[in-house]
């Protein structure tokens, strides 16, 4: 298996954070996060890199929402859990382990 990839499209107004995912046990193991409070712009695709998972999300309308830091190790769906709480964004998962980050609907 090879290193972990990045790769940011914009795609219709959206930014697509996409990493190669292993598997959905990845999810499940103890990662170790050192994520600064900021902008969810930044620190969403920063996760995502840290937990070597596949993440999708509206980047454009990410940005202005400020997210917590994020220091220690915590399984994939406590950190995401902890960086979005109170941010009024949702997160899904797909069968193939690719996490879905929303907006909620109007």
């Amino acid at each position: 298996m090879g290193g972990v990839r990045i790769k940011l499209a914009a795609v219709s107004g959206a930014v697509t954070s996409a990493l190669l995912l292993c598997g959905s046990p990845a999810f499940a193991q103890a990662k170790q996060f050192d994520i600064p409070a900021e902008d969810a712009g930044k620190s969403v695709p920063e996760l995502a890199r840290q937990a070597g998972i596949q993440v999708i999300a509206p980047g454009d309308q990410l940005h202005g929402i400020v997210t917590p830091a994020i220091k220690g190790t915590y399984d994939v769906t406590a950190a995401l859990n902890l960086m979005l709480k109170g941010t009024g964004l949702t997160v899904s998962h797909s069968a193939d382990g690719i996490v879905t980050i929303s907006l909620p609907e109007p």
